[in-house]
């Protein structure tokens, strides 16, 4: 099961449920290099389920997993620090982004990548969104 394809998206992510019993999370990262997580899906399902019970409030944490908002620079993409953020924040070269932690292990996306994903895992679930 696919829960969001990498042309559908800025990030080229494409999460789906793999034959092994995994939930596969690939995607390319800015400098072009290829990127993979394999979650269990009790971890990833559990995740889902809390952020939406939540109504869907960050920061959530669920066994391994945990998704935040972070700022990113426009440069690098990797994770500003705080002192960084609000200066390139303030010149305009700072992106508000996702994170998505497993062990560790982390990727940054764009909130309407993470909600599409959330989206297609809720209604595989049966969940009301």
């Amino acid at each position: 099961m696919s829960f969001i394809r990498c042309l559908s998206n800025p990030e080229s992510l494409y999460v789906y449920h793999n034959v092994y019993g995994f939930i596969n999370w690939i995607m390319t990262l800015p400098n072009g290099e290829r990127f993979q997580m394999n979650i269990p899906p009790r971890t990833f399902y559990g995740l889902v389920r809390k952020y939406v019970r939540e109504y869907f409030t960050l920061p959530v944490k669920w066994g391994k997993m945990s998704i935040d908002e972070v700022w990113t620079s426009q440069k690098t993409g990797k994770m500003l620090g705080e002192l960084n953020s609000t200066e390139s924040r303030l010149q305009g070269e700072a992106d508000l982004k996702i994170r998505v932690c497993y062990e560790d292990q982390e990727c940054f996306l764009w909130d309407v990548t993470w909600d599409t994903v959330v989206y297609g895992v809720a209604h595989t679930l049966g969940l009301c969104v």
